[in-house]
């Protein structure tokens, strides 16, 4: 049967082709799109031309008028910007002045479209200035002749491009990823935004024959511009949800996600309002409208509420939340016309109040989803593992650098224009300097996913544009700095000698040589880190091996340190689970979790071999099925890790990301880092062991009894003495009545937890049973179908079980394959081995007959009841004790106690033994009186 982590089904494969299309199709949209809208835009704008003016137009006056009276007899068209180095600025126009008619026609009346004014033609202004009216003829240009236009521009559509660049590439290389996906949309809305932006500038500035805001490619831009600048917001704290993993909240609140767009689309209430209001609010057709968008929005609310629970508004909102939103921005929309035909004194207060609403609202979505994007990406970094925190920095500080370096050159640009109360030309190269700063956030998120993978990019060469851009910066500077203090020295000596000025040139040249060095090599060691590196490298693994933490915090800290020393793609960790020969997922980096999670690996004897320790995956001699779990780990070497001749694990290591080919020092590196990870596996299986062994000795120390139950005419003694590696040793005495008493003894075969838990289930089974059963053969046979079932893999127990009856003065046993107690007659003359009975208890032998057997009891005599741990324990010579020299020591000390037999035979023990027991030592005495 075919693996089914190895599937990789045709609609997956139409599915992911389908993901690709759709990416070609919207990249390819929004390409065709921008250049198709600026060659449009561009046309225009010539045949258009500006005279580099903008003012506002003067409220409207008149009987229907909903603007106060003292507002209106203050407005004035004034000019608030004259663009450097435009017609307007070398015509004599300023900032403040007063404009009364354009070519002899009122502002006011300035509201029909453009008359046909051309390039090369001109305008008349009238101004009046300081009390005194002035007239200037400015012609009409082309606005990006002008410098800091045509400067913003380029800065704008470069941003665009890279924004668009990044997010291609990122999505194209991993079209299942979610993350990846909503970083391509983010980037996609934020190209757009730069080049609506680009447009927008000089729609905004217009022909200057006209006041701002009469143009409607200007109102359609910047609706535009504004909807996809808050998509962009909303889209990056989504992306800030769910990078690298989704964060808690998700699983708490699921349906966040779309709320997070609800809310943020709320502002689109904004433009569609202000559209409304300048569009519809002349005429009856604007009532028609305004009543056809109120009409369209209570039909869309009444559709929703179908099904819903009645006067639910809440359900409704919840269940709905985009047909909410829409209509809601059809109410918006009607809202221009309404507000201009109200009551003046209601208009006023109702479009306040909705201006002050939308204003707050867009300060709360620009400021609060920017705050929040850094709050998640802080939360992520905090919580994250190590190898987490290394994907998350870099997007989370780039963020945060981004947002505020973008605050503070734009508040520097605001308090700039209000102290020169006029623009200038470095207004224009700030401006710029704003939308790269943006760039930095598809940076610093590229970064992330292509330095460490978060997204599995197989794209990163050596030389790429950061390390060719970082190091020609570097060799830019020194240039800069060699020519510089060279030219310095030529000023202050006074030299004139060309010969002497190159010799100086030179030598200075020569002292900047370490410094140079230096910052390449700091770069070289952040990009491509080489074999200096690797004693670092070697001490963090020993260092984290060491440390003794949990075994996947070791294994993540052991992948990190090969990662960043050999600077390769990835970085897989397998070890040997529980109870199977299986490799285990343990650690990875650069690996998605989702693949590294499924894959199980063999330990194939192809790469088992002592030699060699590091083992190219092409020369590797693995199953195809086998191969493609590797080629999914997107491995290129293969580290085998062993133990004792066995391999416990192996290390998967991706190519690496520069042009250097695997070397001696890789190879020294890697078998290091094998054997330490040998003992990091190995160390934590046997804490894991001491961890069980303690709790199964703490569960065996429950089960025995905590005091002996004594018969008279008998005395009776037990000890439990365990051995570091716990065996299952089991003793009891259980009081019958006042003249009977049963006692067991018991061996389950192996260790830890799983003989504690077999023991807990003989002692409850034994308990149970021996007060209503009539014979010791009858107890045994009804523990073994209760015990029997619970055992497998070929465990067993091995049991006794005997009845002392102080009246009749016998003992009744039955043996069921355990050690044969001795029965030492009280003059010492004869020795029994008690063994009848029947087989250990096993699935083996769950039918077999087990018999019974009885003994006189004689005053003196003395019955030992035991197990291996005692008769198989070993001198310094490995000699064992043996069952003679233990009833030989029962008969030399039968004229004491149990007590007193129990604690010669443990001395004897002590002074056999050559160190610490190998096996739980238990002894049951019992002495007739």
């Amino acid at each position: 049967m075919a693996d089914p982590t190895m599937e990789s089904t045709d609609d997956e494969r139409r599915h992911l082709a389908r993901r690709k299309l759709l990416l070609l199709a919207c990249t390819i949209a929004i390409v065709a799109g921008s250049v198709a809208l600026l060659v449009s835009r561009r046309v225009a704008w010539r045949e258009r031309g500006t005279t580099g003016i903008l003012y506002n137009a003067p409220m409207r006056a008149g009987a229907n008028s909903r603007i106060p009276a003292f507002v209106r007899k203050n407005s004035k068209s004034r000019i608030v910007m004259v663009a450097p180095g435009s017609t307007g600025e070398r015509a004599g126009l300023r900032h403040g002045d007063v404009i009364v008619a354009v070519d002899g026609i009122p502002v006011a009346e300035l509201t029909s479209p453009d008359r046909e004014i051309t390039i090369g033609k001109s305008a008349t202004y009238r101004v009046v200035r300081d009390g005194r009216e002035l007239v200037a003829r400015v012609p009409l240009e082309d606005p990006l002749r002008l410098a800091g236009m045509r400067f913003s521009m380029w800065s704008s559509l470069l941003t665009a491009f890279v924004f668009l660049a990044i997010s291609g590439l990122v999505f194209w290389t991993k079209p299942r990823s979610e993350r990846a996906m909503v970083f391509y949309f983010m980037c996609a809305s934020a190209a757009i935004v730069f080049v609506l932006y680009a447009i927008y500038e000089i729609e905004a500035m217009g022909s200057g024959v006209k006041p701002v805001g009469f143009s409607v490619s200007f109102w359609l831009t910047w609706t535009a511009y504004t909807c996809l600048a808050i998509l962009m917001l909303c889209l990056l704290l989504h992306l800030a949800l769910i990078f690298p993993r989704e964060r808690p909240v998700i699983a708490r609140f699921p349906r966040l996600r779309g709320w997070i767009y609800v809310a943020g689309f709320a502002g689109l209430i904004l433009p569609t309002a202000t559209i409304g209001t300048a569009t519809l609010s002349d005429g009856m057709h604007g009532w028609l409208v305004s009543a056809a968008l109120l009409a369209a929005t209570a039909a869309l609310v009444l559709l929703g509420r179908r099904g819903t629970r009645p006067g639910s508004t809440r359900q409704f909102v919840g269940e709905h939340p985009l047909l909410f939103a829409v209509a809601s921005l059809l109410a918006a929309a009607s809202l221009g016309p309404i507000l201009d035909r109200m009551p003046k004194g209601y208009g006023i207060v109702v479009g306040l109040v909705f201006v002050l609403i939308i204003l707050v609202y867009l300060i709360v979505v620009i400021g609060g989803y920017s705050i929040a994007t850094c709050v998640f990406l802080y939360r992520g970094y905090r919580d994250a593992d190590v190898e987490e925190k290394r994907q998350v920095k870099w997007p989370l500080w780039g963020t945060i650098l981004s947002i505020s370096a973008v605050s503070a050159v734009t508040l520097g640009i605001v308090v700039w224009s209000l102290w020169c109360d006029a623009p200038t030309p470095s207004m224009h190269y700030a401006g710029a300097a704003v939308k790269l700063l943006y760039v930095i956030i598809p940076v610093s998120f590229a970064f992330g996913i292509l330095r460490y993978r978060v997204m599995d990019i197989d794209v990163i060469i050596r030389k790429t544009f950061v390390y060719g851009a970082a190091t020609g910066i570097i060799v830019i500077a020194y240039l800069a700095l060699v020519g510089g203090a060279g030219a310095l020295l030529v000023r202050v000596s006074g030299v004139t000698s060309q010969l002497a000025t190159i010799a100086g040139t030179l030598v200075i040249a020569a002292l900047f040589i370490p410094l140079r060095n230096g910052l390449q090599t700091f770069v070289d060691r952040r990009f491509f880190r080489t074999k200096y590196d690797y004693p670092k490298a070697l001490d963090a693994i020993g260092e984290a091996t060491s440390a003794g933490g949990d075994l996947p915090g070791v294994l993540r800290a052991i992948a990190a340190a090969l990662q960043q020393a050999l600077q390769n793609r990835s970085v897989t960790i397998y070890a040997r689970g529980e109870g199977s020969q299986a490799l285990m997922p343990g650690a990875s980096i650069g690996v998605p979790h989702e693949i590294f999670e499924k894959i199980r690996l063999a330990p194939r004897r192809s790469y088992a071999e002592p030699e060699p320790s590091v083992v190219p995956l092409a020369d590797a001699e693995l199953s195809e099925a086998e191969r493609a779990k590797y080629r999914k780990l997107g491995a290129a070497m293969i580290v085998p890790v062993r133990h004792n001749e066995t391999t416990i694990g192996v290390v998967t290591l991706g190519a690496k990301l520069g042009e250097d080919r695997w070397g001696d020092d890789d190879g020294e590196l890697l078998a290091a880092a094998a054997r330490q990870i040998a003992i990091a596996l190995e160390a934590s299986r046997a804490r894991v062991d001491d961890t069980e062994l303690r709790a199964a000795r703490e569960i065996q120390e429950t089960l025995l009894p905590k005091s002996i139950a004594q018969i008279p005419g008998f005395s009776i003694s037990g000890v439990w003495l365990p051995a570091r590696t716990m065996g299952g040793d089991y003793f009891d005495v259980l009081p019958l009545d006042r003249s009977r008493a049963g006692v067991c003894i018991a061996d389950v075969v192996g260790k830890g937890m799983s003989a504690a838990i077999l023991m807990s289930g003989l002692q409850a089974s034994v308990r149970a049973l021996a007060p209503e059963a009539t014979s010791t053969a009858e107890l045994c046979t009804k523990v073994r179908r209760l015990v029997s079932g619970n055992l497998s893999g070929g465990k067993f127990i091995t049991f006794f079980y005997g009845e002392i009856d102080a009246t009749r003065r016998t003992f009744r046993y039955s043996n069921a394959g355990h050690n044969p107690p001795l029965l030492v007659r009280g003059d010492a003359s004869t020795t029994r081995s008690l063994h009848e009975g029947g087989h250990a208890i096993a699935r083996l032998f769950a039918g077999s007959a087990i018999e019974s057997a009885e003994v006189a009891l004689e005053r003196g005599d003395a019955i030992v009841l035991y197990t291996d741990g005692v008769t198989e324990a070993t001198n310094a010579d490995g000699e064992q004790f043996g069952e003679e020299r233990l009833a030989l020591l029962a008969r030399e000390h039968l004229a004491r106690d149990a007590a007193g037999i129990q604690a010669s035979i443990l001395d004897a023990l002590r002074s056999w033994g050559d160190g610490e027991a190998q096996d739980d030592i238990t002894l049951l005495v019992v002495k007739a009186e």
